[in-house]
């Protein structure tokens, strides 16, 4: 009868024309093979992860996904395999709990955490395990995944005071708990949003499952308006007590926000990205030693630059850190081999003709040099204050074999050569004004920002206040961004912060200003 059942409930909720996206927090930034290295992970006789020794329901779930999107990426058997083994977990019914009509699905922790007693059940667990059963129904098509996910959300969704993980905010809106009906980790966020995806990504299988979309609404836009409680105006919180959060929860939480904007499509998610990614710039999760960047930054700042007498605010060159550079081909010899990714640097103290380097040259000094196998289109190349700089567009550069001449046809001593380990950076996805813009506004009128720029995706955040030092201890909230460039101040003393979109160009503003509208 219960097999009847289930199957009559599949029958009228589940579609068949079902997409699920790539699990970007995770296989955009994580190094699967990396990932099992660290936390003493290693699988036991039937391929399931442990960490520890210990099983850990979401370490499996976690890399589940990613062994997911790394099949889907390579077509690698051992990661189809992979998948395969993790689910093994989760029919073991001596690991995981099963109501008695096996509606729901437990994922127990069997040990005590701060003010949590054993047995006790996580909605990020439960929420990450979803996103995995229904990856494996995905690749596999069996059934059993559909049926693991319904069991998981059942149990997700059902109200703390039922033995569930769903709460409700201090603002009235449910959300999913990590630590379900803790004092001292009430609503933590990043916890919630794995939950959150779960239960969207079930909606997808389920469309028609009323209670669980009104859960899943309600969920969504009261994250939106619990984020300003989270937020200082210098820093967030890992909960809703203002533990303060560390630098590799933040850059979780941003990549979580990027795996929800690539999902939603929500324009609030990047403008929350961007107060964070500003918080966060310079700072590194030294913890995780798994990521495919570890250097990533969100979001990086201008610099000054003067040209033709004119202050201008760039974002030049932001791929890398240059404090980051490492001296790994110093004293180049001809046909050493260095490996390039988008931009390399090559400081040449001594400015002899050069000849090499994939390019040619008659010129002591060049003004136009050539680098061979490419078009004109693909590059850029420049000598200037004895910095040689090549800049690959829209193409990628494995191997530049250097060979540099001097008059008398002798090898160049090529030194200070830095060759910048590409593998740590990708490209951040905003820059942000260094410095912020301070106006005291009158609030009769109506005003705009005038600046001179090439950007194409520009974003004004701003917040006020009634004086200068409540200004600076007031939040920047992402429902605070001008509209078609017009602000209408509500308090005296306003602070704009400039973001833009990267897209591997050079940019540049200047001439910044505030102006007061015409009636």
């Amino acid at each position: 009868m219960k097999i009847v059942i289930f199957s009559l409930l599949l029958l009228f909720t589940f579609t068949s024309h079902a997409q699920l996206h790539r699990y970007v927090s995770f296989s955009n930034h994580f190094n699967i093979e990396k990932y099992i290295e660290q936390y003493e992970r290693k699988f036991d006789s039937l391929g399931v992860l442990t960490q520890k020794k210990e099983y850990h329901a979401l370490t499996i779930s976690f890399y589940g996904i990613m062994a997911f999107d790394a099949f889907n990426e390579t077509g690698e058997e051992k990661y189809y395999n992979q998948v395969i083994n993790q689910f093994k977990y989760f029919q073991d019914t001596n690991r995981v709990d099963i109501s008695d009509d096996e509606s729901e699905m437990k994922l127990s922790y069997h040990f005590n955490f701060h003010d949590l007693k054993a047995p006790w059940y996580s909605g990020m667990t439960q929420g990450a395990a979803i996103s995995f059963a229904l990856r494996y129904y995905d690749m596999t098509n069996d059934k059993a995944g559909l049926k693991v996910a319904q069991q998981l959300t059942k149990f997700m969704i059902k109200p703390l005071k039922e033995g569930g993980t769903l709460g409700l905010t201090p603002e009235g809106y449910q959300i999913i708990e990590e630590y379900p009906n803790s004092e001292s980790n009430p609503q933590v966020l990043n916890g919630f949003i794995n939950g959150l995806i779960g239960l969207k990504e079930y909606l997808i299988y389920f469309p028609r499952d009323t209670i669980a979309q009104k859960i899943h609404d309600s969920c969504y836009e009261g994250m939106f308006v619990a984020l300003e409680h989270y937020d200082s105006p210098t820093w967030t919180t890992y909960n809703r007590k203002s533990r303060t959060i560390s630098n590799q929860y933040i850059r979780y939480q941003l990549s979580e926000f990027e795996h929800l904007y690539s999902i939603y499509e929500d324009e609030r998610l990047k403008k929350q990205m961007m107060i964070w990614a500003k918080m966060n710039e310079g700072k590194y999760d030294k913890i995780l030693k798994f990521y495919k960047f570890p250097k990533l930054q969100y979001s990086i700042k201008s610099f000054q630059e003067i040209e033709n007498g004119d202050t201008l605010e760039i974002f030049k060159d932001y791929r890398f850190d240059k404090k980051e550079i490492k001296k790994e081909f110093a004293n180049i010899k001809r046909s050493d081999t260095i490996q390039l990714h988008k931009k390399c640097f090559v400081r040449i103290e001594d400015t002899v003709k050069i000849t090499g380097f994939m390019a040619f040259t008659n010129s002591r000094i060049p003004k136009k040099m050539k680098l061979a196998g490419l078009n004109e289109k693909n590059y850029s190349i420049s000598l200037k204050h004895n910095l040689l700089k090549i800049e690959i567009l829209d193409t990628v550069l494995y191997e530049i074999k250097v060979v540099s001449r001097n008059s008398r046809k002798k090898a160049l001593s090529l030194t200070n050569v830095h060759g910048m380990n590409c593998s740590l950076y990708e490209i951040p996805f905003f820059g942000h004004l260094k410095n912020t813009f301070k106006e005291v506004c009158d609030t009769s009128k109506t005003y705009s920002i005038s600046y001179f720029t090439n950007a194409k995706h520009i974003t004004i955040l701003y917040r006020e206040a009634a004086d200068t030092g409540t200004l600076s201890k007031t939040n920047w909230v992402h429902t605070n961004h001008l509209h078609d460039n017009k602000y209408s101040p509500k308090k005296p003393f306003s602070e704009f912060q400039i973001f833009v979109e990267l897209d591997g160009s050079d940019i540049y503003f200047k001439d910044i200003k505030l102006v007061t509208e015409e009636n």
